[in-house]
């Protein structure tokens, strides 16, 4: 999966400028938030990246790179934090009770070959035989508020 994951962001590297059709495919259906989100979060979450996916949400890139490090991390990890799952940003501690135990997430970083700025993004997820792009988790459903996140409540 990870294998796959570093190919189609490659893929972002090398498509000239016409991402669009890139990113079109990565969209999450609503069988895809069904199997990402637990049942009593799924309307809230489609809700929230409802707006994102108007705007065609970017994919995080770097031109010129010569190093792509990957993570990957089930739900269980992420909850319990550690190992790959400290790879990725703090916030998703905060909505792994929303998440479906089961499928992976992944988060990358693109290291420029002149020692610039490191490029992060995180929101791939692994649902069935594909993947979908649910950025910035945290960000996004920040306005669900604990008692929508407690896990007791999922």
């Amino acid at each position: 999966m990870l294998e796959t994951a570093r190919l189609l962001l490659s893929c972002f590297l090398d498509a000239a400028g016409d991402t669009d059709s890139l990113l079109a495919a990565l969209r999450p259906t609503l069988d895809d938030y069904l199997l990402v989100f637990r049942r009593q979060i799924v309307a809230q979450a489609y809700a929230a990246y409802q707006p994102v996916w108007a705007e065609a949400p970017a994919l995080p890139v770097a031109r010129g790179v010569t190093t792509l490090e990957l993570a990957g991390a089930s739900v269980e990890e992420l909850r319990r934090g550690g190992g790959a799952a400290a790879r990725f940003p703090s916030a998703y501690a905060r909505v792994a009770p929303a998440l479906r135990p089961g499928p992976t997430w992944v988060c990358w970083t693109f290291r420029a070959l002149d020692g610039g700025p490191e490029v992060k993004g995180d929101g791939l997820v692994a649902v069935d035989d594909h993947l979908v792009y649910f950025p910035q988790p945290g960000r996004t459903l920040a306005g669900l508020t604990h008692e929508n996140l407690t896990p007791g409540r999922l």
